[in-house]
């Protein structure tokens, strides 16, 4: 759980950063007010019921967790299994003692 956080947490700080780069279509309340005031702008759109742009956000995030989670719980979540998609195994080295150095690693520090 540890090391899916810290990656959300990442993830989180992109979304502080990008949005004055680069913007994506909404209504301008979203770019014209401080960051919460945007946030609940970008929630509610026309300000009756949830239209916003990040309700898009908040359902691809929610097809994506139930796509990934849905296939770990039926081959069985452990403590040891959870967090890992089997991406970027590439990377680790081919010595155990220092894949499993790289694995403690990127626990520690939410990256590798």
């Amino acid at each position: 759980a540890e090391l899916k956080h810290g990656r959300i947490c990442m993830l989180a700080w992109v979304g502080l950063v990008v949005p004055d780069i680069v913007r994506i279509p909404g209504p301008e309340t979203c770019y014209t007010k401080s960051v919460l005031e945007a946030h609940t702008a970008c929630i509610l759109g026309d300000g009756t019921s949830a239209t916003g742009p990040l309700v898009q956000v908040a359902l691809f995030v929610f097809i994506i967790e139930m796509l990934t989670t849905f296939p770990k719980c039926r081959e069985g979540l452990t403590l040891e299994n959870a967090g890992d998609y089997q991406l970027g195994l590439n990377f680790l080295p081919k010595d155990e003692a220092k894949a499993k150095e790289m694995k403690l690693k990127e626990l520690k520090n939410g990256r590798l």
